[in-house]
């Protein structure tokens, strides 16, 4: 359980830090255009770039349930451990 925990909880902060990487990647492209020709107009519009952001964002959000539900599993794994120790060394 500890284990399946600890899986969760790397896929779902992978998750996380993928939509968080690429919608930071996003909004930073919008600055970048804006810092090298202000006057230009955007390939992309404003617009559509912030949906895209939001949409990355969201995929990427995905990953805190499984983060949330591996941190509960490792947490219950573990204190299944302890017991499970206490128990044995309190039977000897």
């Amino acid at each position: 359980m500890r284990t399946l925990g600890l899986l969760l909880m790397a896929a779902g902060g992978g998750l996380m830090m993928w939509g968080i990487i690429n919608a930071l990647y996003l909004f930073g492209d919008v600055y970048n255009h804006l810092l090298t020709d202000p006057i230009a107009d955007p390939q992309v519009a404003e617009e559509d770039q912030a949906s895209q952001m939001l949409s990355v964002a969201l995929r990427g959000a995905i990953g805190v349930p499984l983060l949330v539900a591996g941190f509960v599993m490792s947490r219950v794994g573990a204190l299944r451990a302890r017991r499970a120790a206490m128990r044995h060394a309190v039977a000897r």
